[in-house]
Formats: C-alpha cells, sequence, structure tokens
C-alpha cells in the first residue's frame, strides 16, 4: 500500500463503488449536511459572535463565491497586492479556473447579479447577506472589481479559526472512514492511505496551511451552495432529513447490500423530533412542520414518538446524471487533496 494519498486511485474506487454502494456514500455525505452547511454558526459560536445573529451556508455562501473569485482576480494580475502569495500558496488554481460563473475567469466584475446567477437566489436576498460581510469590512467594493474579499483580513487574522478547525476535522474523520469502508470491500481495485495530522494541534499547523484550508472550504460551500439550488429539496427539510440520519456505527457505512435492513442491524437509529430540533437549532414548531412534510414526500417515516427515514431512500432513491455524479466527486477530491497537503 502507498503511504502518500493517491487522489487518481481514490477517485477511480468511488466511480467504481456499485449501486447500493454508492447508494450508502451517498447518504453518509447527506448525514452530514446540517454541520457543514446549516449549523456554521454554532462552531464555537464565533461567526454568531461577529455579527450577532445565526449564520448558515445562505449567509456564508456569497462571501465563499466572493473569496474564491478573489483569489483568481489576484493570480490573474501579476500587478495585485497578494499575486505573489497566491502562486506561493500552490492551490488548485487550475480547477478554479475552470468555473465559468465566477466572473474573475473572464475579467468581469464580482456583482451582486453574478452571485445572484450562480446561486439562483434574487439579487436582494443576496445583498442583505453581503451587508453583514461589508459592514465588518471582510468583503470589500470598488468600481474596477465589485465586490472582493479583504484578502489582508484572511491572510494575516486567525479569523473564525476555531470554526474552520471544527468544520474541516469534521471532514476528515468523515472521509477517513469512508476510505477505511471502502478499502475493506473487496470489489475495490486500490487500497487507500489517508493518515493525515489531527487539525485539532492546530498550533503546528503553519499560516499557509490554515490558509490553504480556509481557502478550501468556502470552495467546498461555494460549490455546494451551486449544487442545493438544483435540490429537489428546501435547505430547512434538507437540515432536518440530514439530522434524522443518525448513524450508530459508521464504520460499516458501504458495508450495504441488497435489502440491507439499516435499522434492523443498527447501521442507523431513529431519532425524534426534540433530538432533530436540538441538532439543527431550528425552532422545534418549524421542525416538527418539515417532519411531516417530509412524511408526505415519502422521505420519512413516523412510528410513535420514533421519525425513521423511509425504505425507499435508503433503497436507492438517489437519481444523480453520471456527469453531475463525476462533477460532485471532482470538487470533493480537489477539496481533499489540499487538505492532505495541508495536513502531513
Amino acid at each position: 500500500m502507498e503511504n502518500s494519498l493517491n487522489i487518481e486511485h481514490l477517485e477511480q474506487n468511488i466511480l467504481s463503488l456499485k449501486k447500493i454502494n454508492f447508494q450508502s456514500f451517498a447518504i453518509h455525505h447527506l448525514a452530514n449536511f446540517n454541520n457543514f452547511f446549516h449549523n456554521l454558526g454554532s462552531h464555537e459560536y464565533e461567526i454568531e459572535q461577529q455579527f450577532g445573529e445565526r449564520v448558515d451556508i445562505r449567509t456564508v455562501g456569497p462571501q465563499s463565491f466572493v473569496m474564491i473569485n478573489t483569489i483568481i482576480y489576484e493570480y490573474m494580475h501579476s500587478d495585485s497586492k497578494y499575486h505573489s502569495e497566491i502562486i506561493d500558496l500552490d492551490l488548485p488554481i487550475d480547477h478554479y479556473l475552470k468555473d465559468n460563473l465566477l466572473p474573475a475567469t473572464y475579467n468581469k466584475k464580482c456583482t451582486y447579479e453574478t452571485i445572484s446567477n450562480a446561486y439562483n437566489l434574487p439579487i436582494e436576498t443576496i445583498r442583505r447577506h453581503c451587508k453583514i460581510w461589508i459592514d465588518t469590512g471582510i468583503m470589500l467594493k470598488n468600481k474596477e472589481r465589485g465586490i472582493h474579499t479583504d484578502l489582508d483580513v484572511v491572510l494575516n487574522s486567525n479569523l473564525f479559526k476555531q470554526t474552520h478547525f471544527k468544520i474541516a476535522q469534521t471532514m476528515v474523520d468523515s472521509w477517513k472512514r469512508l476510505i477505511g469502508n471502502m478499502n475493506q470491500l473487496d470489489f475495490i481495485k486500490y487500497t487507500i492511505y489517508f493518515n493525515p495530522h489531527s487539525i485539532k494541534g492546530s498550533k503546528k499547523i503553519s499560516r499557509d496551511n490554515y490558509v490553504k484550508i480556509i481557502f478550501n472550504l468556502n470552495y467546498f460551500w461555494y460549490r455546494a451552495l451551486t449544487y442545493l439550488k438544483n435540490a429537489p429539496l428546501t435547505f430547512t427539510e434538507l437540515s432536518v432529513l440530514s439530522s434524522a440520519l443518525y448513524f450508530k456505527n459508521e464504520d460499516k457505512v458501504l458495508y450495504a447490500h441488497e435489502n440491507t435492513k439499516y435499522y434492523d442491524n443498527e447501521i442507523l437509529i431513529p431519532t425524534n423530533i426534540n433530538s432533530i430540533s436540538n441538532a439543527t437549532l431550528i425552532p422545534r414548531e418549524t421542525t416538527r412542520r418539515t417532519v411531516h412534510k417530509l412524511i408526505k414526500k415519502g422521505i420519512l417515516r413516523k412510528e410513535s414518538n420514533q421519525i425513521y427515514i423511509n425504505n425507499s431512500l435508503l433503497e436507492g432513491q438517489f437519481n444523480l446524471s453520471e456527469k453531475f455524479k463525476n462533477k460532485i466527486i471532482q470538487d470533493a477530491m480537489v477539496v481533499l487533496k489540499t487538505f492532505n497537503s495541508a495536513l502531513t
């Protein structure tokens, strides 16, 4: 077995998963939706303290778009202030440049309209979510560039450091479990090595590696929100569904086979409305209404006070096109590769 992460081999392994195993893979990622996208403001309370309100991906999304666009602008303009620093960071710029939603890739200004088009959200919604970033000086505006991130804040401060580290560690731990599961499948071609340093020892992480983690977390959030605009469920429904996917034994995530009984085998365990509300920080009454909407849609079921994921979802109802599936995996590999580079 290689003693370093081989991204190409990992991507081939994921694409070679049988349909039922890829279903389990997708369910595991969905189970992390709430932690990655909804509860951003609750991690160490840093963002809540800064902005004085709950913050989720709909607020982080515009800043993530602007940040990645700013990196591309600095990279493409040799006379820009941070050009040499961006080059020295060895970021996956080539992958960023393939993204035609980002105006800097075709030398255009970043505006509320370009962000609105990328996320398919009303311009006034984008303007409202951008305002808190502009008011705190993290996001800037000028006539030449439009909206851009103050990279001095990102490169030379510890803004939201504990939040970034906690979410990044959750992502790393999730991938370690999935890769460990995958290595045990008898039909997988390559054995994958993935053993990065823990982010909990944050004092050992250099400034440049910390910045790489920040940039790629924001790339992850930006890309995820562009996928969410096509989701068949609302943002709140996805958050509630995510917290209803309560894994008891994540070491068995990819061991699914035809007629796998997730609850009988205690891979998943049922939850309840109070637990979902506590996990998502969504008010109980809103959670209750959302649960009943998901029951009507055939996604959840309720027995007494226990909430279960319906078998239709557990048994293969993710209908992703191959093109869309491949794009999501490629984006995930870019983030994972950068994390691995920063932590090994």
